[in-house]
């Protein structure tokens, strides 16, 4: 048997939620804690992590669900997400406190030192990630709005706790039980040096490759189309997507078409002969220029009636020639009232409705087709009925139409923020050009592979571009911001650089392998939009991971080639 229809689809779509909400976080935490096993070489060093970012992730739910906010494709994401946002501030602080405890501090001197030097930035990084979140509270679409503003809230969350509960634990744990490797040089530590010496060396040719990509990335960006299809999430091998397909093809299509009728004044009806007329103008063009079968409208009422009182020929499935016919007719359908026609017309006859089904082709040709129809009914001129096109697949597509445009201004918000904050922090127009080109060049690169490859821009895609911001611009100004911290300690820009690079370049380089980790889960999901979402942020995190660590140093150098 095969089924198919809203009920069962939700149905569906939440029971394959809850399995894959609860893969995906048990798997994050798997990966997740083999990186912090090489990290570490300890199972505190483990265990102290998740534990920070775990009791944030518990209250943040309890909160959602105290709010009576359930988890929807896009908020079962949430945990996921948040866990691997909130262990790149707790690693960071981690490695921070180990490097003083090399340097030979006391436990409780490292630990001052490490939130007096990492405390800021890593307030600054919560904040402009919560930010890159929040804009997206500005979205006309609901879910959307929910994800950004809860995980804005969780980034803060896991903040408070990082810096609460952390110092707590690291007082009660000596330095060889979190890492028992702890005055021994990591394997990052023969790396870093010849990284930075490359990206040097050969920095001309860093920034053209970053301005050819930059430049790709743009034409690859006007490609994207917003575009949108029913059931687009399931595999095509699921039982749901196979009904839905059978019921498509062989009866016609499945989405569904509405289209409100209302008179144009008062004391006429959509009965009347005038409006007959004009509806049924209207419902030819439906079926054979827009694509809509299964009509039911007061047109296909009379059609009806005009067969039925003519022995059922068929060839009388007509609106009546006969004026007096079709006014006894139009009483007639009227004296039935709302027992069998009160879904078609209201009980007044001042308004109905036109419903069919229809072939799912996309948002973006349905978008195409009603633009048509709406220049088809304005080329009718005024008559006794309006038309006015609603419905749910039509208010979903009209809401994809308007993303694009909310996420451009929701990521302009976004780096005008980010910006001023910047600015707040390092007094220095340049820096705030170092710290927003390295986060804005993975986003032009990200967009030119969807544009590319051709993936279509929609809720699940769109909300890629504010968790690569919202994470990505972390690492450059903990980097930054170490860079501040060395030149106002009294080293010169260029040692300052280099101290940089190999102490914070390297934590940098450990929390975004991470974070790799924890988004190349979603790979795997059975909704395609979250399996994008795996692929796209996967490759976007590395991108940023590479651009920070070659691009960021070509930058200062250049920004600061005035100071010796």
């Amino acid at each position: 048997a095969r089924i198919a229809g809203r009920i069962v689809g939700q149905e569906h779509y939440i029971s394959t939620m809850v399995k894959e909400t609860l893969f995906f976080l048990c798997a994050s935490i798997a990966l997740l804690a083999v990186f912090l096993w090489i990290a570490f070489r300890s199972t505190i060093g483990v265990v102290v992590p998740i534990v920070v970012v775990g009791t944030a992730i518990l209250w943040q739910v309890a909160l959602m669900t105290a709010m009576g906010r359930p988890l929807g494709i896009l908020t079962m994401l949430l945990p996921t997400i948040l866990f691997v946002v909130g262990m790149s501030d707790t690693v960071h602080l981690l490695e921070c406190y180990l490097e003083e405890i090399r340097s030979g501090a006391t436990r409780t001197r490292a630990i001052a030192a490490t939130w007096r030097e990492a405390g800021l930035p890593t307030f600054l990084t919560a904040v402009t990630s919560a930010i890159g979140f929040a804009t997206l509270g500005t979205a006309s679409i609901p879910p959307l709005r929910e994800f950004g503003l809860f995980t804005a809230g969780g980034v803060l969350l896991a903040f408070v706790l990082s810096f609460a509960l952390l110092p707590a634990l690291l007082v009660l744990i000596p330095p060889d039980r979190l890492s028992p490797r702890v005055h021994h040089a990591s394997a990052l530590d023969g790396h870093m040096p010849g990284i930075l010496r490359w990206a040097l060396r050969y920095r001309r040719a860093v920034l053209l490759g970053c301005g050819v990509i930059a430049v790709l990335g743009t034409v690859g960006t006007m490609r994207i189309r917003v575009n949108n299809f029913l059931l687009e999430d399931l595999p095509d091998n699921d039982p749901m997507k196979a009904g839905f397909h059978w019921f498509e093809h062989e009866f016609g299509g499945v989405r569904p078409f509405e289209m409100e009728i209302t008179t144009a004044d008062g004391n006429s009806s959509v009965w009347d002969q005038e409006a007959l007329r004009r509806i049924e103008r209207v419902q030819n063009w439906v079926d054979t220029a827009y694509g809509v079968d299964a009509i039911l409208s007061p047109v296909t009422v009379m059609y009806s009636l005009n067969k039925a009182l003519n022995g059922g020929d068929g060839d009388f499935y007509h609106l009546s020639t006969d004026s007096a016919d079709l006014r006894r007719m139009a009483h007639q359908a009227r004296s039935h009232g709302n027992d069998l026609l009160g879904t078609i017309a209201s009980s007044d006859g001042r308004s109905a409705r036109l419903t069919g089904r229809q072939v799912d082709e996309g948002g973006y040709i349905h978008q195409l087709k009603n633009a048509r129809l709406s220049d088809f009914i304005t080329s009718e001129g005024a008559g006794p009925v309006r038309f006015h096109q609603t419905g749910i697949a039509y208010l979903i597509d009209r809401n994809n139409a308007r993303l694009s445009t909310q996420m451009v201004l929701s990521m302009g918000l976004a780096v005008v923020l980010t910006a001023l904050i910047m600015l707040w922090f390092f007094h220095d127009p340049r820096m705030v050009l170092a710290a927003l080109l390295p986060n804005l060049l993975p986003l032009l690169f990200i967009a030119g592979v969807m544009g590319y490859v051709g993936i279509d821009l929609k809720v699940s895609t769109a909300i890629i571009f504010s968790i690569a911001f919202g994470i990505a611009e972390d690492d450059t100004i903990h980097m930054l911001a170490a860079l501040r911290q060395h030149m106002r300690s009294g080293l010169s820009p260029a040692y300052a650089l280099k101290r940089t690079c190999l102490r914070t370049g390297k934590a940098v380089t450990v929390t975004g392998l991470m974070l790799l980790s924890g988004f190349v889960t979603l790979i795997f999901s059975d909704f395609a939009s979250i399996r994008y979402m795996g692929i796209l942020i996967t490759l976007t995190l590395a991108f940023a991971l590479v651009v920070e660590l070659l691009l960021l140093p070509v930058l200062v150098v250049y920004l600061l080639r005035h100071k010796r």
